[in-house]
Formats: structure tokens, sequence, C-alpha cells
């Protein structure tokens, strides 16, 4: 594991259990055991530590979405998106929590800081990841296997419910985990997307 790594580690670590205000840069390095001069070798302040926090958070869950959507199968593409989605929370509910409850990193009013670097790959990686979704939809409608929806639907329908299921489950307002959850999420959000009359079959 590659030092920034370590930091980050500790800094979700200290941040889970003190909050972000309350967590000084002193707590993180102890977490992480590295020293104060290599910590701030790789990350400038607690708020470039917690933007990058973020960034590695969004990239992790990004980059198992469009491998688990990478099927030539819509159908498959589909209920392993929504699948991966909620066994991705499950696995990371720590940094899943973060996400939903720290705020987007936004630009530095200063110009190309690291904050303003961080806040550069993030909206890069975002970029890419609706267009990887986009150019996938699109190529399954041209080959009909999705009925014809606007893109812009795409997302929303595809992961809103297992968003919501997930949102609650982090709040500890569910009684079911998200994987529990998943075979009948994913059905049903195939069934959004089934061209009319296909069989809704679940995944085995």
């Amino acid at each position: 594991m590659s030092t920034a790594q370590r930091i980050l580690d500790a800094a979700l670590i200290c941040f889970t259990e003190h909050g972000v205000e309350a967590t000084s840069i002193a707590r993180i390095r102890e977490q992480a055991g590295v020293s104060i001069g290599s910590l701030y070798h790789h990350f400038a302040s607690k708020e470039v530590l917690a933007a990058a926090l973020y960034l590695h958070g969004v990239q992790s869950f990004q980059a198992a979405h469009l491998g688990a959507l990478s099927s030539d199968s819509a159908s498959s593409g589909i209920q392993n998106a929504v699948r991966e989605h909620l066994n991705w929370v499950e696995s990371n509910r720590e940094l899943s929590a973060y996400l939903l409850h720290h705020p987007r990193p936004g630009a530095a009013a200063d110009g190309p800081s690291e904050l303003e670097l961080v806040h550069r790959d993030l909206t890069q990686s975002n970029r890419i990841f609706l267009r990887s979704n986009f150019s996938w939809f699109d190529a399954r409608v041209s080959e009909g296997q999705i009925r014809p929806i606007a893109k812009e639907l795409f997302l929303p329908l595809l992961l809103g419910p297992a968003q919501e299921f997930t949102r609650h489950w982090l709040a500890g307002r569910m009684t079911l985990s998200p994987r529990q959850a998943a075979p009948e999420l994913a059905c049903s959000a195939w069934k959004l997307f089934a061209p009319t009359g296909e069989a809704h079959e679940p995944l085995d």
C-alpha cells in the first residue's frame, strides 16, 4: 500500500470516528503511522486531504460500476450494475457514508492550488463516467436491447432506487442488507429498460 493510500485510509477512520471538523492533522498522522512531513508531502492541508478522500471514493465507485456495466447484454449489464452498486456500498460502508454526507469539493478561488487540482480531477472523472454510461446505453438502444428513452434518464432510473435504499441503510433504517436487496432491485431495474413484451427474468 502506498503512503498516500495509508493516509487516506487513516483519514477515513478518523473522520468516521470523530467527524471532519473535530479531526486534527496530528490525529490522522498518528493513525497512519507516518511523519508530519510525509503527510504534508502528499496532502497540503486537511481540506485537501478531505477532498482527495472524496475523489478516491468517487473513482472507486465509478470503476466498479463501469466494470459491472461492461457486458454486451443489456439485461446482464443493467442488473450487474445495480448489484455492484449495492455490493460496493456494503463493502465500503464508511466510505459510502463519507461520500453521502461530505460536500462535493468545489473549485478553489485562488487558482490552480492542490484543492483546485482535486476539483479538476473530480470533474474529469465525472465527465468520463457520464460519457461511458451514455455510450453503453446508446449502443444497447441502437441494437434494440433497451427501449428508446432519453439517455439523461438512464442513470436516475438505473441507480435511483438502489441509491435510496442504501441511503436509508447507511442511516440504520433498513433490516435488509444491500446484498440481500440486490436481486429484487436489479430485476426491477431491468424491467424499466426492457423492450416491450420481453420477459423480465432476474439473473441467477
